[in-house]
Formats: structure tokens, sequence, C-alpha cells
């Protein structure tokens, strides 16, 4: 299928000629009928064109020669008299050709009219795919614009088209629609789009929600089993801790419990250990710090929701505040939102997204969002349009700061994640424990040769963190890793590595990577660069990473 951008350059020159152009030719024909009149007839009151078969009558009375018409419904729409049944061809060939001479054969209107139908013919009425490259759209729109402003179009006009192409799917449908009911073949190719789309939507919609249902029930099985892991290791414990208080006879069933546990367990033992399930229990999480995530930063991670061309809100993916007015996700969700042929207009961020006690607290997209972005990096800065009420706080106002340029993670940190995995309400993911190359070799035989390609390239890549979660998969795309002790900022979450249903290892991108790849992407104009940097990130961003160039460490010793 097309690219959006495409099919957006086709229905804006739809919309250009057939809405604006229509209504132009009309109003110029209208214009000039009395002038004409008056030419054929001098010295004679000119009557009003006021769209009768009247007045189609009389205009075939006064010319020197008959008006030929293509089609046989052209000659039906002409002899109505009613211009706004004319369709572009019939308006088009009556200033033309008609012999009354609505415009000179060499003047500038002449040739526009030409450029108009060649753009028409071309371009939309032959264009069975409904898409317009962009180089020729970039042509044909300077072209069609500079022949329309001939006949009184003005720069209004052409911005309203470019604004409305960017409007909801089901804001523009009907926009569409309206303005080619008239022209027949290009009303068929609108419509095959159309429902070309909508089929696509419904598809995907059903595709989501079946790997949605299936993903569920695994990560439900998968969480069971590590339950059920979890209270035999507590019965260990529990056991062991009475000591000599126990007689052999005592841990006999203790060791022959575990003893079943594991061969009860085996067949989920990969599963339960790509879990992340940290057997370092010296990390714990104090419950103070658990509640300032709970009660501050929970407000900071939101959903992006996509409202689609059925006007159902479509789940994205999680995003979290940064800066002054903005959000970061990965780059591939807008991307996704795209494919769906929605626009970034219609979607809005939920700081509150399932939160029943709490509804509402959502944000659209300002216009022309995308403030930063990074293919290779996965990730993309969006600008928030205020609704009146303040915006949520940002991550770094909070206290965590990015992790500056030079900072070792280690085997054994732990990340903390807040996100919406499963497109559930807001979930914390306490202890992510990080997962260096030597911490996962000893594991590598347990997997294919293309997994383990995708494992050492995590592991390896300058730019990425990689580490073991529990439950934040679907979903939980673009949720913020910290560290809680540190008080520092450090990934924005983005993927995973898995082997058939079995999650292997997950990784994310470092935050210093996108601050560092933003500077670079800053205009020399916008100087002081510390200005931009504190409005995109907030906190002491331009300070930590002032004339810092040494790349954040991920310690491989």
């Amino acid at each position: 299928m097309d690219s959006q951008e495409e099919r957006d350059n086709y229905f804006s020159l739809t919309l250009l000629l057939f809405r604006v152009g229509n209504q132009k030719l009309r109003e110029y024909f209208k214009t000039q009928w009395p002038n004409v009149y008056q030419r054929v007839r001098p010295g004679t009151v000119p009557p009003p064109w006021n769209d009768t078969p009247h007045d189609a009558a009389e205009m075939k009375k006064i010319q020197p020669s008959k008006l030929k018409f293509k089609f046989k419904d052209e000659k039906t729409k002409f002899n109505s008299g009613n211009t706004s049944d004319w369709d572009f061809s019939l308006l088009t060939s009556v200033l033309r050709y008609s012999s009354l001479q609505f415009v000179l054969p060499s003047s500038p209107e002449s040739k526009a009219l030409d450029d108009l139908k060649k753009i028409r013919n071309e371009l939309i009425g032959h264009a069975t795919d409904a898409a317009i490259p962009n180089a020729l759209f970039h042509t044909a729109w300077t072209d069609a614009c500079n022949a329309l402003a001939l006949f009184n179009a003005s720069d209004a006009d052409f911005k309203c088209v470019q604004d409305d192409v960017n409007k909801p799917w089901n804001v523009l449908y009907p926009m569409l629609q309206q303005c080619v009911k008239q022209e027949q073949e290009i009303k068929d190719s609108v419509d095959t789009i159309i429902n070309r789309i909508e089929h696509l939507q419904q598809t995907v919609e059903q595709q989501h929600t079946s790997l949605q249902q299936t993903v569920e029930k695994q990560h439900e099985t998968q969480l069971e089993a590590a339950r059920n892991i979890e209270r035999k290791i507590d019965l260990m414990l529990s056991q062991g801790q009475q000591g000599q208080k126990r007689s052999t006879a005592d841990v006999q069933p203790v060791d022959l419990v575990l003893s079943q546990g594991l061969k009860e367990e085996q067949a989920h033992q990969l599963q339960v250990e790509e879990f992340g399930k940290y057997k370092n229990l010296e990390h714990q999480v104090p419950v103070t710090d658990l509640q300032e995530i709970s009660n501050r930063i929970k407000y900071s991670v939101g959903a992006i929701i996509a409202i689609n061309i059925s006007n159902l809100p479509n789940y994205g993916a999680t995003c979290f505040r940064i800066g002054t007015k903005y959000v970061i996700t990965n780059k591939y969700v807008v991307d996704d939102i795209s494919k769906l042929a929605i626009q970034l207009s219609s979607c809005y961020v939920d700081f509150n997204y399932k939160e029943q006690d709490h509804p509402g607290y959502r944000f659209g997209f300002a216009p022309n969002p995308v403030r930063f972005y990074s293919e290779a990096l996965n990730y993309v800065i969006l600008e928030l349009r205020s609704n009146g009420e303040g915006f949520p706080p940002s991550v770094t106002d909070l206290g965590y700061n990015i992790v500056p340029p030079g900072h070792k993670l280690k085997s054994g940190d732990c990340l903390t994640f807040i996100g919406h995995p499963g497109e559930r309400r807001k979930q914390i993911d306490v202890s992510c424990p990080i997962k260096l190359q030597q911490d996962i070799q000893k594991d590598l035989h347990k997997y294919d040769a293309s997994t383990v390609s995708l494992i050492l390239e995590a592991c390896n890549h300058p730019d990425h963190a990689t580490y073991d979660v529990s439950t934040f998969f679907k979903g939980a795309s673009g949720s913020p890793g910290i560290l809680i002790k540190e008080k520092l900022l450090v990934v924005l979450h983005t993927a995973g590595i898995f082997q058939c249903t079995n999650h292997v290892l997950e990784y994310g991108i470092l935050m210093s990577s996108v601050v560092k790849d933003v500077m670079t992407k800053i205009p020399v104009e916008n100087a002081p660069i510390q200005n931009v940097l504190d409005d995109i990130f907030g906190g002491s961003t331009s300070s930590i990473f002032d004339q810092c160039s040494a790349p954040m460490d991920i310690d491989q010793d």
C-alpha cells in the first residue's frame, strides 16, 4: 500500500481542484457573464446568472457557435443552468472553449485552465491507486495554486486545504466525499481508498485484539509459574531460618517439596529465569521510595491514545513527561500510528489511563508536534498542547536527573519501570536487573543463532542498556527506567528479544544518548544550547551535559 504521505498528496490536490477550484471557477463564470453578454449585445442590460434553465437557454441563444459537450450528461447539466451541478470538466470547458470567450485564447487565464485540466486528468482522474509521489505533487501543487490565483483563490484557501488534510479521518472523509460528489470518476477513486483504509483498520484492530488476548494468556501462565517458584523459595527460606530448632525428620519434607517443585517447574525454568526474578536478595526498595513513585512520578507517565477512523480510541504506547511541555516515546510508536492512517492531531496523551477514580487527565498534541527524533535511536519528542490545565510534572523536575555521560551501569544495578504493559492501568516493575554480556553468556547455548546475534548486538550497542523485566512487555514501550536510590533517569524502555514465546532480554535507549543526539540537532541560531536543553529535558540537564562528550558506559568488566 502506498505511503500515507502520498495519499495525503492525492487528497490535497483533490480538495484544491474540486473544492477551491470549482468554487472559484463558478464565481469567475458568474462575474464574467455580464461582460461577455454586453460584448455580444452592446447597450443591453445584462441579466444576472441565477442558476436556472432560462440562463442556459439565453447563453446558447447569444453565443455565435454551439458549445460541444464531451459527454451526454454534461449537456444535461449545462441545460439545467445550475452551476452548482457543473463539475470541474464542464466548468473548464465552458470557460475555455465557449465562443463567448470567457477567457481569451492567449491569456494567462487560458493557460491556467489548461494546466488545471492537465493536473486533473494526469494526476487525479487516472490515479488508480489514489496516491501521488512527492516530486510530482510539489510541482503540481505549485502550478495549481498559481493557476487558481488568477481566478481569485487566496493563500488562505490553500492553507485551509493543507490544514484539512491533516484532520482526523472521520472529519476528512466527509469533506472529500462532498467535494467530489459531482466528479464520478474521482469519487470512485476516493471511495476505493477510503474503503481500503477502513478494511485495513478493521483487520489491524482484529489482529491487535487477538494478539493481546494471546499475550495476556501467556503472561498469566508464566506469572503463575513464577509465583509458584517464589512460594517454594519462601517456604525453603522460612524453614531454613529455624535452623537447629528443626529435627532431621522435619527437614526431609522441605527437601522433598523443593525437589518436587523444581521438577514441576522444569518446563518453565527458561521463562521464569527470563522474567528477571533477581536472585540478589540484598536488593531492596524502601516503601517510602515506592510511595514517591506511586504518588508523584506516576502522574508524569501517560498512555498515547489514537482515535481511529471509526472514532474509537486505540491504545498506542507508554510515554513520559520531559521538559516544559513535551513527552518522549519510541519513534516506531508514531510510525505505527501513521501506518493506520491516523494523524497525530487526532491523538492525545491520557495521564490517568483506565484510572476510574481520576479520569480525563488528557492533553492533545500541538500542531506539528514532532520536536526531535531519531530513527537510529528510536525516540521521538512530541510537544503537547495545553488544555487550560497545567501539564503533569516532568520526570526530571521531580529530582530524577538524566544519567550523566560517563556513568557506568553495573551488573547488579536494578532499574524500576512505570508504564502501561498490556494496555493495563499504570504498573510498576520494581527490580529489573541490568544484564551485561557476561551475565547472559552462560545461557546463550539455550537460544538459536539468530537470537544470540540479537542478544549480542543489544549488549554491545553503545546506546543501549540491557536488562530483565517481569511484566513490562507489549504496551510498555516508552516507559521510563530509573535508578531509585541514585534518583537517575536512565533509559527509554524500547523492546525485547524473545524466542518463540519466551522473553529472553529487554533493552532501552540510554537517555544520555538521546540528550547528546538532540544537542547535535539544535540549530546554531538557537544558541545558547543550554536554554534549549532545559526546555526540552528540564531539570539540571544543561549543566550536566555542558561540554560533555563522553558516552555513558556499560560496565563490562
